[in-house]
């Protein structure tokens, strides 16, 4: 790499890094965070094609795809649905720089995809260092040896100038107090503050710099090392026993839960001794676990089989086809534990997120049977890892925290309870489906909700464009039917605290602050307080 090509890429991710620190220092992160990672993708996507990388159509695919996930980030408020969507984003950005490694996706193992993920994280890493090598160190022509001299002395002269003021400086500080005032004037910096800044914009330009330089260095520069291991082949013995052993634990696992799902609550009232949902309460998530460990053991097992052994290779397929069978009726029973459990209690977003794990992961098993099963293993990786994508972009189509106040409210309307302190704390996705619900909910929990809105719309005023999403915005635009509510809560509150005072007064002390905030409408703090 040229001197000029590497000044140039410093100076990028240093112009990153500064923008960066603007963009992302409010919270949380929505539209500011969407432009700085759309202005990143757009600088690697140009310094590609004005290096004219051969391989631009490969990477082209990746940014876009990376860029959905970030404008996402202006889409959706949920705060678990803005870590999926980092999340994606960086997979994409990730495999962008695995295929300029002249990896092809989608025929990549998983040894390989590991070992071009740590190659991508080491290069990156030393990515600055070798930028201001190229920058100090390059000497092919007369013009670069000038430019890298005066920088080197630059940075010497700094280095020795630095110390050299700060101490001489802080004693004719102390000699002096006029001076004192002068030089505290002129250098009265909040130094927390400006290390803060100095850190994420250190962080932020190292980042840019690694990404960018990896994709300006040339496929035969810094390809991913091909990786040789001598593993221990696993035999039609040692395949079978762990592999036969863990099919039959699923078998009597199955031959169980049929025998509950088909007996009914009575049986498993009489049987375990607890009702429906308390069943689906202790075993749904734990079910998600177990259908997720599954994939990494077969994978395991596929990676270590002794691959001269035509009957080790028989006999894996046959147990992992049986045990892929067996899990998909785990992952049926795990289902069917979900609907019992929104029944009894409602969606939530742990329920929601572990329900969008089980698709994906019953998605990545069927695709493990149709192409490791059949010989085609190379191919897993890439797909699971789009099916990925699909299930990150659903979820955003679906907008989960409107999803579970719709559903709650709608069980709420055929009789069932209303956990509305559960409600209130949902992200701005929300709100304008709960402001739309209030007038049909009952008077405390109407004011817990309205209240909480109320903090919210709050909040937005104080934020400013960075922190600017969709569902803020359509929170905002809901919030005159919101505040409409307020005056009578207002007196509801009034009332509850009197209330609330009173049962205090008289010497009232109650089982549960939980049946007083139900009450009153109040939070359990302010019960609490007023109680003392």
């Amino acid at each position: 790499m040229s001197s000029r090509t590497a000044l140039w890429l410093c100076a990028a991710a240093l112009v990153l890094g500064l923008v960066g620190d603007q963009l992302l220092r409010p919270g949380p992160w929505a539209a500011g965070a969407t432009l700085w990672i759309l202005l990143s993708i757009g600088t690697a996507f140009v310094i590609a094609r004005v290096t004219k990388r051969p391989d631009l159509p490969t990477l082209a695919p990746l940014l876009l795809t990376a860029a959905f996930f970030a404008a996402c980030l202006a889409w959706r408020d949920a705060d678990a649905l803005r870590v999926w969507d980092l999340f994606a984003t960086t997979v994409a950005l990730t495999m962008g720089l695995l295929a300029l490694q002249g990896m092809r996706l989608g025929a990549g193992g998983v040894i390989e995809y590991a070992v071009g993920v740590a190659h991508a994280a080491l290069r990156g890493a030393s990515a600055p260092v070798a930028l201001i090598g190229s920058n100090l160190g390059n000497r092919e022509t007369t013009t670069g040896r000038g430019t890298s001299q005066r920088l080197r002395a630059v940075s010497v002269g700094l280095l020795i100038t630095v110390p050299i003021i700060v101490v001489f400086g802080a004693l004719l500080m102390s000699a002096d107090p006029v001076f004192d005032r002068l030089a505290r004037f002129l250098f009265d910096w909040d130094l927390e503050r400006l290390l803060s800044h100095v850190f994420v914009i250190g962080f932020l330009s190292w980042l840019a710099a690694g990404y960018l330089r990896a994709v300006v260095v040339r496929d035969d520069e810094g390809r991913t090392p091909s990786l040789t291991l001598s593993l221990p082949g696993l035999g039609t013995i040692e395949i079978g026993v762990p592999l036969g052993a863990l099919g039959l634990l699923f078998l009597a696992f199955v031959i169980v839960q049929a025998r509950y799902l088909f007996g009914g609550e009575a049986l498993i009232r009489t049987t375990v001794g607890l009702t429906y949902a308390e069943y689906a309460r202790h075993g749904f998530f734990e079910l998600v676990t177990v259908a997720g460990l599954v994939l990494p053991v077969l994978l395991g097992a596929q990676a270590l089989l002794r691959r001269d052994d035509p009957l080790a290779t028989r006999a894996f397929r046959l147990l992992a086809t049986a045990i892929l069978v067996l899990v998909g009726l785990i992952i049926a029973s795990a289902a069917y534990r979900l609907k019992l459990y929104h029944d009894a209690y409602g969606m939530t977003q742990d329920r929601f997120y572990a329900a969008a794990v089980m698709v994906w992961i019953a998605a990545a098993l069927a695709w493990f049977g149709v192409t490791t099963l059949r010989g085609h293993g190379r191919r897993f990786v890439f797909g699971a890892i789009m099916a990925g994508f699909v299930v990150v972009a659903v979820m955003n189509v679906l907008n989960p925290d409107a999803m579970i106040a719709r559903t709650n409210l709608a069980r709420a309307e055929q009789g069932e309870q209303l956990d509305a302190a559960y409600l209130r704390h949902l992200s701005a996705d929300a709100s304008g489906i709960l402001a739309a619900a209030a007038p049909q909910l009952a008077q405390a929990d109407r004011c817990a909700i309205v209240r909480q809105l109320t903090a919210d719309e709050e909040e937005r005023q104080q934020g400013d464009w960075r922190s600017w999403n969709l569902g803020r915005s359509r929170a905002h635009r809901a919030f005159p039917t919101v505040r409409s509510f307020l005056p009578n809560c207002s007196a509801a509150a009034e009332d509850s605290r009197e209330f609330v005072s009173l049962l205090g007064h008289i010497g009232f002390e109650p089982t549960s602050v939980d049946a007083l905030v139900e009450r009153s409408g109040l939070t359990a703090d302010q019960v609490s307080s007023m109680l003392v």
